[in-house]
């Protein structure tokens, strides 16, 4: 009977024994040091007002002063009635959040207002620059509002003033909006 005990024991354990996963202790510069998982971060200006979220499902930090983000997403409160949107499939920080880089369907969205209507500016890579509320590309973008479509060779958007600079090869055209 203790023999039988004893293998039933061991069966039990060994079907319910918990998941043990080994905790990477290395120093190597490819190892990141944190990683937080649903991070949601807004910046709050003097007055108690948010300037900025960033959101993202996965946020890597390494030992360079760089994060790794996957599917970030970033809301920039500024004077207009409505904030800007930015998404992509990647990001990455650097210099203590100074320049984060954006790649693989990078989108910026701003909707309508009493003002002006929605725009939509698409492209592969983008530098978003927190401080200088500003962000630039060398890519081929398309911006886009109801009826106007505009294509261009890299893009220079302050988006506290909401002043876009469109800057090589750019052609634009008119859709009926119906």
């Amino acid at each position: 009977i203790s023999l039988l005990a004893i293998a039933l024991s061991f069966a039990v354990w060994y079907y319910f024994k918990p998941n043990i996963y080994k905790v990477n202790t290395s120093t190597s510069p490819a190892s990141p040091e944190n990683i937080i998982i649903n991070m949601h971060a807004t910046v709050f200006d003097s007055q108690g007002q948010p300037t900025r979220i960033l959101s993202t499902p996965e946020l890597r930090s390494y030992a360079d002063d760089t994060s790794v983000l996957d599917h970030p997403q970033i809301t920039i409160f500024n004077e207009s009635e409505q904030p800007w949107e930015i998404q992509s499939v990647h990001g990455r920080t650097e210099n203590n959040n100074e320049k984060i880089t954006l790649w693989q369907d990078v989108v910026l969205y701003q909707a309508a207002s009493a003002d002006q209507p929605e725009s939509t500016i698409t492209t592969s890579k983008l530098d978003h620059y927190p401080q200088e509320n500003m962000a630039e590309t060398d890519q081929p973008i398309t911006f886009q509002q109801p009826g106007v479509v505009v294509n261009s060779i890299g893009m220079r958007a302050y988006l506290d003033t909401e002043i876009i600079d469109l800057l090589a090869e750019v052609n634009g055209y008119y859709e009926q909006v119906e």
